[in-house]
């Protein structure tokens, strides 16, 4: 199964968080949660995506990647939707919240 993954960790354009597109053969995004909590590390493979010449999005399977779960954010199912899909809207509306009052959480881990 295809994941959008969020990790919180720089990326290399300097932004404080960075997603990666994997696969995996969790058959669930809840088997895929289990495995995310009861492993430091999982093997994946990571699915890069590029533009095309013509501007459209295409994926690109760039080999097995370890993962390291004590950075992941979030995880969602990767959908991949078509130009036929698409509303015309790309407009998308964007806030920002402060977080210079929040302190550095850590990831909980059971033990």
């Amino acid at each position: 199964m295809r994941f959008l993954v969020t990790m919180n960790m720089p990326s290399a354009q300097g932004y404080s968080v960075h997603q990666v597109t994997v696969d995996h053969t969790a058959p669930s995004l809840n088997e895929f949660c289990d495995l995310l909590n009861e492993h430091d590390f999982i093997f994946v493979r990571l699915i890069y995506r590029i533009k095309g010449p013509n501007g459209e999005s295409l994926l690109r399977d760039r080999g097995d990647m370890i993962l390291n779960t004590s950075h992941v954010g979030k995880v969602q199912e990767f959908v991949s939707q078509s130009p036929e899909e698409k509303d015309g809207n790309d407009d998308a509306v964007v806030t920002y919240s402060d977080h210079r009052n929040n302190p550095l959480r850590m990831p909980r881990r059971r033990g």
